[in-house]
């Protein structure tokens, strides 16, 4: 008799050892499975939060192989029940990033193959004002765009948002060469309707952070000068402003050379003396004003204004 006691308490140690023993199987299953679903995906579209989970898995799977090892008597499944719950919220997180990071790249992607379009209808209503021949010589450029932009359709309703988004951007390109060839045409159309001492500038543009829409501009050379910086000659660079129906619409710095000055900064022959030439370079980055006065060559700079 005094003997049950004891045994009722080894019994009680024993059933309780055996309840906390238990690893939370269908819990750590279900989180694992949830996460592996997600992996492909995850680690492409939402590399943060699929990093997050897997560490999160990691903690799981020491804690289980922790209790494996420890003593029967002392082993305890309650943090590892915490940490497949974790571990599911994690990868339900994942799920949750890579939805989110799809409807975004998905939207990005029709934004540029929309604007691509719409670069492409401007392109033919624009290729109409160029000479005859010079239009058939840059049909084969819309034929690219059009059969670049069809690729990027047939991308997108496939869900292949990169690729729909870099056919797209070469459309783009394949367009270019028609907006340099509409943009000179219409450059170099305004520059003979333009009236005497005037400029035409094609596109609107930036002077000293002002915009000047494009247009034609009597320019004139002022005598005001920058306060010369450290290694700068003083009076290189003089203040030039842009007219319009006698009212200054603007104004920029133009960099004065001589002329062995200007033969070595500009490859191709400048304008006449008193006369102006304009030019857009470097890929349309910057429109270029050069003037001829007196001998002396006048080089303005000033980039596209913002749409």
């Amino acid at each position: 008799m005094r003997r049950l006691p004891t045994v009722l308490l080894a019994v009680s140690v024993a059933t309780w050892a055996a309840g906390c023993a238990q690893p939370p199987t269908p819990q750590v299953d279900a989180a694992k499975a949830k996460l592996a679903a997600a992996a492909a995906e995850g680690a492409t579209f939402a590399p943060d939060a699929y990093k997050a989970a897997q560490d999160a898995e990691a903690q799981l799977d020491a804690e289980l192989t922790a209790q494996s090892g420890s003593f029967a008597l002392f082993r305890s499944f309650d943090r590892a029940g915490e940490l497949a719950a974790s571990l599911d919220a994690a990868a339900d997180r994942v799920t949750q990033a890579v939805t989110a990071e799809k409807a975004r790249q998905r939207a990005e992607a029709e934004r540029v193959v929309a604007d691509a379009k719409r670069s492409l209808e401007e392109a033919k209503a624009s290729l109409e004002k160029l000479p005859a021949r010079q239009a058939k010589a840059l049909a084969a450029d819309l034929t690219a765009a059009e059969s670049a932009l069809g690729e990027a359709d047939s991308s997108l309703s496939g869900g292949q948002l990169a690729q729909a988004r870099q056919r797209a951007e070469a459309a783009v390109q394949a367009l270019a060469p028609v907006g340099t060839a509409v943009e000179a045409a219409a450059a170099a159309e305004a520059a003979r309707q333009a009236g005497p001492g005037e400029v035409f500038i094609p596109t609107a543009v930036l002077a000293d952070g002002t915009r000047l829409p494009a247009g034609a501009y009597a320019v004139r050379v002022t005598n005001d000068q920058p306060s010369p910086v450290v290694g700068q000659t003083a009076g290189s660079e003089r203040w030039v402003e842009f007219v319009r129906n006698g009212k200054v619409t603007g104004r920029a710095l133009a960099l004065a050379l001589s002329p062995t000055e200007i033969r070595e900064v500009a490859a191709a022959p400048g304008p006449a003396n008193n006369d102006a030439r304009v030019e857009m370079l470097k890929d349309r980055e910057y429109v270029r004003v050069w003037l001829n006065r007196g001998g002396t060559n006048y080089l303005i700079h000033m980039p596209p204004a913002p749409r």
